[in-house]
Parts: structure tokens; C-alpha cells; sequence
């Protein structure tokens, strides 16, 4: 008979342990992608993701900067945002200072975002 109650007992604290971790993961992952989970945000810039032939007839490498939220952030299947910069084709670039700023923003708040430059002309 002890040996039911110590069973029992066990089970009521692995029970109770597992509630308290899904009320926790649960209250993390409504936050995610509202508010800010992050102080820190890693980034990898000037990444080659394609060539275009400009408006001069030479070929020009099409740049991005991948902003993501720290490498201590263990959710893998994050979505992808892309800033495009305004300009109408004519100039900007994806340094300006709008774009890094709001995908510094999504970052922190979990999302991963690239901005990208595209040829001018």
C-alpha cells in the first residue's frame, strides 16, 4: 500500500511540474512575435543573393543584411520578413536608416528579417 501512495505522490508532482512548464512555455510564446523577448539581436550583412545587369550595362551583385533574434534563442521555425527600401528604382539603398531600425525591431521580438538593396536605374 505504501508503495501505491508513493507512486501516486510522484505522479501528482511530475503532474503538476508539467502544468507549470506549459504555463510557462505558453506565457513565453504569446509574447513572441508582440513584444520584445530580446535586448541583443545578431545580424550577418552584405550576403550575395543574386546579380542583375544595371542600368549601365554592367552587372551589379544584389546585397541583403539577415537580422535575427540572438543565437540563444532556441525557436527554430521563425518567419521571415523582407524590407524592401522606397526610391522608386531611382535611389536609397538598404542601409538607410528605416530599414535596419525596423528589422532590428522584428528581431527582437522574434521574427527574422533581411533587408535588401536591388538595382537602381
Amino acid at each position: 500500500m505504501n508503495l501505491v501512495k508513493t507512486y501516486l505522490l510522484r505522479s501528482k508532482n511530475l503532474i503538476f511540474t508539467l502544468l507549470m512548464l506549459v504555463n510557462f512555455t505558453n506565457s513565453f510564446a504569446q509574447k513572441r512575435f508582440k513584444e520584445n523577448l530580446f535586448n541583443q539581436i545578431d545580424s550577418i550583412t552584405n550576403i550575395q543573393y543574386g546579380t542583375a545587369i544595371n542600368i549601365k550595362g554592367e552587372k551589379e551583385n544584389l546585397i541583403l543584411d539577415l537580422i535575427t533574434p540572438p543565437k540563444t534563442d532556441t525557436f527554430r521555425k521563425r518567419p521571415l520578413l523582407i524590407f524592401i527600401h522606397g526610391g522608386g528604382f531611382k535611389n536609397n539603398n538598404r542601409k538607410v536608416s528605416l530599414g535596419t531600425l525596423l528589422c532590428t525591431s522584428f528581431a527582437k521580438i522574434g521574427y527574422v528579417a533581411a533587408t535588401i538593396d536591388y538595382r537602381l536605374g
